[in-house]
């Protein structure tokens, strides 16, 4: 039978020793009351089948039951690998039948007279004889199966079994003796202690509560009157709601907008005073169309230089058909001019900044 013990090996040493000590008989000695130790009290021994082990260890805590599982397979396994194994025995043989019983020979005077008889009669009685037996039944072997007794598991635990003991010592009771001042004062302590740390705890949590709620209060004032702004600005902005249209094509049209007043100013600038022009001539792209009509050749060179210069105001100057006249008021020459302006000396910004 196997042991199972949760205790430690100090326990298990004295046990051990208790065990031997009860098997010697006792002295004699005078009747005295037996107290018993704290040790005895806390030991308990179970003799249980093996297969009500788990149900006895589910109230126990898991390391115990851990501790078991442990010893158990480290048991297993010692016995199936480490232990020596027994020659195995011989195969069993089928169950044999029993053999008749065989009769004792008589040896007295009155056995051998009637075997002599016997040997004198004829051979028919010893045919009869051979038949009867034959014809015995031979009894058969019956097998019995042998009880296998369960397998037994002693456990032994720590329980608390109260002290059956009238009768006490001093040191017993004064271990048992309970402070009750110094019980009363922890208390109070403990109270007054818990009682301060729960007081400043509701104390910030209502300060905290308190300081959220005014921000909270400020931040509606502060939503409320943003909010009341914006409906304020909204309705004003009703009124000049169509107003951005028409100042994008106000501004279209001041940027597509063709002022000849640049133009006539720029000619009158940057004309010498034998220079003369006609048939003014000019479409929408910029392109100006002029007959010049100056005194010499070099006047007309001249002019044409000046208007070659003016380069921020006109792309290009072509001179064309020059035709020379002599005799009377109108000697000199006559020629046809093409200007292209540029796009920005047309517009009505660059027209505005020179005002």
């Amino acid at each position: 039978m196997s042991d199972i013990s949760f205790l430690p090996e100090s326990y298990r040493d004295k046990e051990e020793e208790l065990k031997k000590d009860s098997l010697h008989e006792a002295p004699d000695a005078p009747v005295s009351m037996h107290v018993p130790e704290t040790e005895e009290e806390d030991v308990e021994i179970i003799e249980v089948d093996a297969s009500e082990v788990d149900q006895m260890l589910m109230s126990e805590p898991l390391y115990s039951r851990v501790y078991y599982k442990m010893s158990l397979w480290v048991d297993r396994f010692k016995e199936r690998y480490l232990k020596a194994r027994p020659a195995e025995p011989a195969p069993k043989l089928p169950p044999q039948f029993f053999t008749p019983p065989k009769t004792k020979e008589k040896t007295t005077a009155q056995a051998l007279s009637k075997s002599d008889q016997k040997e004198s009669q004829p051979s028919v009685t010893s045919k009869l004889a051979t038949v009867k037996a034959e014809t015995v039944k031979v009894g058969k072997a019956r097998i019995i199966p042998s009880g296998a007794s369960p397998r037994r598991v002693r456990i032994i635990k720590r329980v608390r079994k109260p002290v059956h003991v009238s009768l006490l010592d001093d040191e017993v009771m004064r271990q048992l003796r309970v402070n009750v001042p110094k019980r009363k004062f922890t208390l109070v302590f403990l109270t007054i202690l818990f009682a301060i740390v729960f007081g400043g705890a509701y104390f910030l949590l209502d300060k905290a509560q308190a300081q959220a709620l005014s921000e909270f209060e400020s931040v509606n004032k502060n939503y409320t009157d943003l909010k009341r702004q914006i409906v304020s600005e909204q309705d004003k902005w009703q009124t000049f709601q169509d107003l951005e249209p028409r100042l994008i094509v106000l501004n279209d049209l001041l940027d597509k907008h063709v002022s000849i007043l640049t133009l006539l100013r720029f000619l009158e600038d940057n004309t010498l005073k034998d220079v003369s022009y006609g048939n003014f001539l000019m479409d929408n792209t910029g392109r100006v169309s002029l007959t010049v009509q100056a005194t010499s050749i070099s006047v007309a060179a001249r002019q044409l230089m000046i208007l070659r210069q003016a380069e921020d105001t006109i792309a290009s100057v072509d001179a064309s058909s020059f035709a020379i006249k002599n005799g009377g008021d109108d000697d000199g020459v006559i020629f046809q001019m093409l200007i292209q302006l540029k796009p920005q000396a047309l517009s009505f910004s660059s027209t505005s900044t020179q005002l």
